[in-house]
């Protein structure tokens, strides 16, 4: 699905039909996040998907991300609410904070708080407490399995230690050009699966 810009869209005249046909060509990974802007229609074309008998929930595999504005506990919370809603379902089966660097939300806003010369404003939250939603919803069954994207591997191995619920994934830039060689073997090392984005790399982007 990422070879396909179709498929980061969010143009529901655009995604439906790509989504549709990658699910038709045997894709069964559906990767998103809330700064995708692209979950509620994802969430409507699974129902519509759904519907036809051709797949069930079951079949899909979803990911999706907590935004970098959303580390505090409560903000936390109310953001798994709104992307459960967004994407038509009771449970995810990857879940994943999407940045290791808390900004200050914006109040009243699904926005990042930014200073006079529009800048993220810094929330120091500790990553433990965001952690610790992730672990609450793995309990309940929300989430299936849980994860870091875009860490550093010094904040991986402090969540790491400290967690109760080990991370499962963590999800990074890696292709030839950043081939993270390092990172691959010390995910290894604590048993967590990397998965890669931009796999052919970021400028493939500018070419398409």
């Amino acid at each position: 699905m990422i070879f396909n810009k179709s498929l980061q869209s969010k143009d529901p005249n655009e995604l439906k039909p790509a989504l549709k046909l990658a699910l038709e060509e045997g894709y069964r990974l559906v990767d998103t996040a809330f700064l995708y802007e692209n979950e509620e229609i994802i969430g409507e074309t699974l129902q519509e998907v759904y519907k036809e008998g051709k797949l069930s929930r079951q079949d899909i595999f979803i990911e999706t991300k907590l935004p970098y504005f959303c580390h505090k506990p409560e903000d936390a919370e109310e953001m798994i609410a709104k992307q459960l809603k967004h994407l038509q379902t009771d449970y995810i089966d990857l879940f994943l904070i999407h940045w290791g660097m808390p900004a200050k939300k914006k109040e009243g806003e699904d926005d990042a708080e930014k200073d006079s010369d529009g800048k993220l404003v810094p929330a120091l939250i500790p990553f433990m407490d965001t952690w610790k939603v992730l672990e609450k919803y793995y309990k309940k069954g929300v989430f299936k399995s849980i994860g870091l994207s875009n860490f550093t591997n010094e904040d991986i191995q402090k969540i790491y230690d400290e967690a109760e619920i080990k991370p499962h994934n963590y999800q990074g830039e890696c292709h030839i050009l950043l081939p993270e060689h390092e990172r691959a073997a010390f995910l290894e090392k604590l048993k967590i699966i990397f998965t890669a984005y931009a796999p052919i790399g970021l400028f493939f982007f500018q070419l398409v």
